[in-house]
């Protein structure tokens, strides 16, 4: 990594939690340099204007989650089928650290930004696309009979409507509900193997 995308990836680390807090509208630029500690005019050193701050928070994100969410996926020592469970209970301990506030950026962003700005909703469906092609290819090391695609695709829309549940009802229990049916799902597909 070079030093501008280090001090770039610095920046962001430190005024995510803006964009996360406020959202893409709530959140000026004036508040994400303040968060970093940096003058305005060096914002425009590492990011062309507030839409690729945003794009490249999404990017950044989704680093996070391939080195510390996605990772379970791979973890050779469990059976496929608890890796996925293991997944998602890792999202939600990590949801319960930041007392179920912050919900998750993919969704949020997807949630405000998905249908007016092209650029970021792509790059949210890109990495979306993503963790469901991850989750997909752990299920069939399992299940080859199941459309394990589809499967992964309904388990990440749910998780997805259940972290918005979760801010709206600023509770966890919608997590709890997605993590129950998660598990019988994905063990009654065990069941029929």
């Amino acid at each position: 990594m070079d030093k501008k995308q280090k001090r770039r990836n610095e920046i962001i680390e430190k005024s995510i939690h803006v964009i996360y807090m406020t959202g893409y509208h709530g959140a000026g630029i004036q508040d994400l340099v303040n968060a970093a500690g940096i003058p305005k005019g060096s914002f425009y050193n590492y990011f062309n204007s507030k839409e690729d701050y945003a794009i490249q928070a999404l990017h950044y994100f989704h680093q996070y989650l391939k080195e510390n969410m996605l990772c379970i996926l791979k973890d050779p020592s469990q059976p496929p089928k608890e890796r996925v469970k293991r997944f998602f209970h890792a999202n939600v301990a990590k949801l319960e650290e930041l007392h179920f506030q912050m919900g998750c950026l993919l969704g949020n962003m997807s949630e405000e930004m998905g249908d007016i700005n092209d650029p970021i909703a792509r790059t949210v469906d890109a990495i979306l696309k993503e963790i469901v092609g991850e989750i997909a290819e752990c299920l069939e090391q399992e299940s080859p009979g199941l459309d394990c695609h589809a499967m992964a695709e309904f388990l990440v829309n749910s998780f997805q409507g259940a972290m918005l549940r979760m801010k709206s009802s600023r509770s966890r229990h919608p997590l709890d509900v997605f993590l129950l049916i998660m598990s019988q799902l994905i063990d009654s597909e065990t069941e029929a193997d």
